[in-house]
């Protein structure tokens, strides 16, 4: 009966520590808990303000009615010009019966030679607002034809 108290008196202790090991532990990662809940709260609270700050600045943009497309010319490096005169000098007019656009295709000098470039565009009662620029290849223009993805807009002159 003696080794029996001894064991029981042993166990107890050691449980003892145990748990108290334990509820160190849980201590622990409550504080970790509590630390990164507080940090994700802050998180949402500056990306909240962030997006407030870029719904702030669209709405400016979109009130002024200014469009930046030139600042994106420059940093592409495109001629300020070049859209405008592929718009007005191409005879390879098309319209994308998938993105529902205007386009027109020709071939120009950039960058020391001579390269494909395709604009899209919108074309309104008052004007006409080119979307973007870039190169495409004949290939791509003659699938895009067999696909029915295009097909040739008729020029005032053929009317």
């Amino acid at each position: 009966m003696e080794d029996l108290k001894g064991a029981l008196g042993r166990f107890g202790g050691e449980a003892t520590e145990a748990l108290q090991a334990a509820a160190q532990e849980i201590r622990r990662t409550e504080d970790w808990l509590q630390e990164r809940l507080a940090h994700w709260r802050n998180e949402v609270q500056r990306r909240h303000e962030q997006v407030r700050q870029a719904q702030a600045a669209l709405a400016r943009c979109q009130a002024s009615g200014y469009y930046d497309r030139e600042g994106r010319y420059r940093v592409r490096r495109i001629p300020e010009k070049m859209p405008e005169r592929i718009y007005c000098e191409s005879k390879q007019r098309y319209y994308n019966h998938h993105t529902l656009r205007h386009v027109v295709v020709m071939e120009v000098y950039y960058r020391r030679r001579r390269t494909l470039r395709m604009i899209a565009y919108d074309q309104f009662p008052e004007h006409v607002e080119i979307l973007t620029i870039h190169p495409i290849t004949r290939r791509q223009v003659q699938d895009r034809l067999i696909t029915g993805r295009w097909t040739h807009e008729k020029t005032g002159s053929e009317l």
